[in-house]
């Protein structure tokens, strides 16, 4: 019993899956990239979605793996999560009692920083 053949359709969905821009594919299947398009416009979509589907899951894995930076990568991707940008030099020697206070209880930095420099009231 021979395999069942593969439609056209199912064809350019396995080449979009492998990651084929619509150029190649074309070529591939013998027609220009306008009639891939305009024919075959669902198979390319579902193969391309369902490549992002492995790449997603791939990633997770890696993550899920220990991978410290897909861990980040995926924290701010899907997260919100972001790098802090707010790096300051801060000489502790320069700062009254109340700034260090206020720096050790977690106050924002910057605005520590901003307040009097002389003792509070």
């Amino acid at each position: 019993m021979t395999p069942p053949k593969r439609t056209r359709a199912e064809e350019v969905a396995n080449y979009a899956r492998l990651g084929a821009p619509d150029t190649e594919i074309a070529a591939m299947i013998g027609v220009s990239p306008q009639t891939l398009v305009r024919h075959h416009g669902p198979a390319l979509r579902q193969g391309r979605a369902q490549r992002k589907l492995k790449l997603r899951q791939k990633q997770t894995e890696v993550a899920l793996e220990g991978n410290v930076t897909m861990l980040i990568w995926l924290g701010k991707q899907e997260l919100g999560q972001r790098d802090s940008l707010t790096t300051l030099p801060i000489d502790l020697k320069q700062m009254n009692p109340e700034q260090l206070k206020r720096l050790v209880a977690g106050d924002d930095p910057v605005q520590v920083l901003a307040s009097p420099k002389g003792p509070t009231a």
